[in-house]
């Protein structure tokens, strides 16, 4: 999945100061970040055996912020949020007993990403 690109608007602001009947203007600009939607780009490593020992998953991808939260199959997760491209999850022994197809998702400020599938093989 591509994701877009992150949208930059500038605005320009300009105040007018008048004193004793002059005017003097004064003009100041900003530039604000309107984010893209949350994504993940990548799971490392996105397959373990199953019945295999417990690991540190990273989740890559955009727009993470903290309270950011990893599901696997909607359970939520412990997660550690790296910064605003990564996060790390620990992913246990119960997580990985019955080789398949797990869902990953991350939950942000009550929206979702796109699901990503994380492979338990046999």
């Amino acid at each position: 999945m591509k994701c877009p690109r992150q949208l930059t608007t500038t605005f320009s602001l300009i105040l007018l100061i008048a004193a004793c009947g002059s005017r003097s203007a004064t003009k100041a600009t900003f530039t604000t970040g309107v984010m893209g939607p949350l994504a993940i780009s990548a799971l490392v490593p996105n397959s373990a055996p199953a019945n295999s020992v417990p690991f540190t998953m990273v989740v890559n991808g955009s727009n993470f912020s903290t309270g950011a939260q990893v599901f696997w199959n909607n359970v939520p997760q412990f997660t550690e949020v790296v910064n605003a491209t990564q996060l790390q999850v620990s992913v246990t022994e119960e997580d990985l007993t019955l080789p398949g197809s797990v869902e990953v998702y991350v939950r942000n400020d009550g929206m979702n990403s796109n699901t990503v599938e994380f492979a338990v093989t046999f």
